[in-house]
């Protein structure tokens, strides 16, 4: 026997929950099917994120902009070692 909604369902936070107490905050968490959700809790343990801590759209911009950072840090080594290798074969 099964329990839960169905796994096509798309399952989320109660409405109520969504919105700050001032009411002009956006929602904190998405909304998914409840088989992405399913998937997810079982996959925590991986990378060690919790399964809120994966859903949480503030969360999700971090991680977002750490990647972005990331490239433009490896985009930044990549433009000096380039600009080194010019140098020095312009020296020669």
């Amino acid at each position: 026997m099964a329990h839960g909604p169905s796994l096509d369902s798309v399952v989320s936070p109660a409405p109520e929950l969504l919105v700050s107490s001032k009411g002009d905050e956006p929602a904190a968490y998405i909304g998914m099917k409840y088989k992405e959700y399913l998937k997810l809790q079982q996959s925590n343990k991986l990378d060690g994120k919790s399964c809120l801590d994966r859903i949480d759209i503030n969360s999700q911009k971090i991680e977002t902009h750490m990647q972005k950072r990331k490239e433009c840090e490896v985009a930044y080594l990549l433009n000096q070692n380039d600009f080194r290798n010019q140098e020095n074969s312009n020296k020669t």
